[in-house]
């Protein structure tokens, strides 16, 4: 796996190291609240790149290693020498950026195990419950209080039904690479979600193409017209290949954003992540 640039809120520490002879992944955390959270993880990725079907060209790294110990744990994974994508989309042909995109959603659309839908809404109200703590209400502008009494409302008159399946939980484009000489796509930092469906993965995804979340943590310069045009087609690509209806997308993503803000840890993040908030106009 190649490093990223690309920063995040994770509560461990990855880099990259020699390990037994070979260039190797190290994920580690001695952060005691975050031990058993990144435990799940890496059973997680285990669990995806056991299922994945031989010759995938989605591709997920091994986990070589583990050291457990009373106070930390660490994960030693293959080194995935791909692109982030930030390079990809800027030296990448368009006809590379739809094959890549494509086996992206067929991948989400793979791991929808049942036609049967099943309703979100109590998982949706736990979570929210459950940041209404974690949120300090001076955080919040008075609009943001309004949003979790606006979800909650629309929660007594909307069943949210959603496909039943597992999830990346953190599929965004910071957590993938993708090759330049071959189809494949690699997909990394697996993450338990509140609720396991492919949905949540499609949420995840249009957190960058809709709202250019990862363009904001790089600290790689790009051309900024050429990525939001990338991405503005690939939004356009997921919107059409799994019409979601519109009112169930703002209340995921308003869910998906609002779970940011625990973790947000500078002005600017708040301010972004208030705006995305309000531009979903829940």
């Amino acid at each position: 796996m190649k490093a990223l640039d690309v920063s995040g809120n994770s509560g461990c520490t990855v880099q990259i190291i020699k390990y037994k002879g070979r260039d190797v992944i190290k994920k580690d955390t001695s952060n005691l609240e975050y031990v058993h959270r990144l435990r799940a993880q890496i059973d997680k990725q285990k669990r995806f790149k056991q299922n994945l079907p031989v010759n995938s060209i989605i591709c997920v790294p091994g986990i070589l290693d583990e050291e457990i110990k009373n106070t930390s744990y660490s994960a030693y994974m293959e080194y995935v020498p791909y692109n982030d994508f930030i390079e990809f989309f800027q030296i990448a042909g368009n006809d590379k950026i739809r094959q890549r995109i494509t086996e992206v959603s067929n991948f989400i659309k793979s791991n929808i195990t049942s036609e049967v839908h099943f309703s979100a809404n109590n998982a949706i109200q736990a979570k929210l419950d459950e940041l209404k703590i974690k949120i300090p209400r001076n955080s919040l502008c008075p609009e943001l209080i309004d949003i979790f009494e606006n979800i909650e409302m629309k929660l007594l008159t909307k069943e949210v039904f959603l496909p039943s399946g597992n999830c990346h939980g953190d599929l965004t484009f910071s957590n993938m690479l993708f090759s330049l000489s071959t189809n494949n796509v690699c997909i990394f930092d697996f993450l338990d979600s509140y609720i396991e469906s492919p949905w949540i993965d499609i949420v995840k995804i249009r957190q960058d193409t809709h709202f250019y979340w990862s363009l904001r943590k790089t600290k790689k310069n790009f051309d900024v017209v050429r990525l939001k045009q990338v991405l503005n087609w690939i939004d356009k690509y997921i919107v059409n290949k799994f019409k979601i209806d519109s009112e169930t997308y703002k209340i995921l993503q308003a869910v998906n954003i609002l779970r940011i803000f625990p973790y947000a840890n500078d002005g600017e993040d708040l301010i972004f992540l208030e705006k995305c908030l309000l531009e979903l106009g829940i």
